[in-house]
């Protein structure tokens, strides 16, 4: 199984990562599963297509390979969404960027989730949701993966994902000094193993965007989600009813 999370950026796309190769882990003595993050899918995938396990990678990209494998259904895309002024601001703390470079980012990623909705494949998860009913979020996960996935490893995968466990997870700045331990990415480092950054979990209370951003940037991105045809809540305009996708 092929299983593709290009989430948006700090919507808990990295939980969802760690979810799917949680719930996918192999048996003892089975095929290893492939996992990672690649800024070059293609790349990534074409590497991977030699292995006889699973793989899971991480992108953000939206490439015509990925939304043709999801088109096709070979591939499974999970992808996580948030309220973009949040996103924005959490972005521009953690890689250490500027607010145009967040928008750009953001902008993408808007693009990436109007592919989604037209191939209507990919399971879409609410940032809010996850926080606030992680378990049910995972086990959403286990469902779309379509695999037998017994009862009692879905609450050990829950259980491994927590935020109090995945924030015990999250390098410290003295990691990124030892050698091979931390990847360097952007203006951070990962761990290529749980694919989290240095500061990677922070204050996620919504409307952290509207605290924090100037009116003009507030402006610039109801503008971008007027371009989708979008609501703050990344909900078609004129939806009256929260989608279940």
């Amino acid at each position: 199984m092929l299983v593709i999370c290009n989430g948006m950026p700090r919507s808990a796309s990295t939980w969802s990562f760690n979810v799917a190769a949680g719930l996918l882990k192999p048996a003892e003595g089975g095929p290893p599963l492939r996992t990672g993050y690649s800024d070059d899918p293609d790349h990534f995938l074409a590497m991977a297509a030699a292995d006889e396990g699973d793989t899971v990678l991480k992108c953000h990209a939206l490439t015509p390979k990925i939304a043709a494998l999801s088109s096709s259904g070979t591939a499974k895309l999970i992808y996580t969404i948030r309220n973009i002024a949040d996103a924005a601001v959490s972005f521009m703390a953690v890689f250490h960027v500027d607010f145009d470079h967040a928008i750009a980012v953001m902008d993408a990623s808007l693009h990436t989730l109007a592919v989604h909705r037209g191939v209507g494949r990919a399971l879409i998860l609410d940032y809010n949701d996850i926080a606030n009913q992680p378990d049910a979020a995972a086990a959403r996960i286990a469902a779309y993966l379509g695999r037998s996935i017994p009862r009692a490893r879905l609450v050990e995968v829950a259980a491994e994902t927590s935020l109090a466990r995945m924030r015990a997870k999250v390098p410290s700045s003295e990691d990124a000094a030892v050698a091979g331990r931390l990847i360097q990415h952007g203006g951070t480092f990962y761990d290529p193993a749980t694919l989290l950054n240095i500061g990677h979990i922070r204050d996620g209370v919504p409307g952290a965007g509207k605290r924090t951003l100037q009116p003009a940037q507030i402006q610039r991105i109801a503008a971008l989600l007027g371009r989708y045809g979008l609501t703050e809540e990344l909900q078609p305009v004129g939806c009256n009813a929260r989608l279940s996708y």
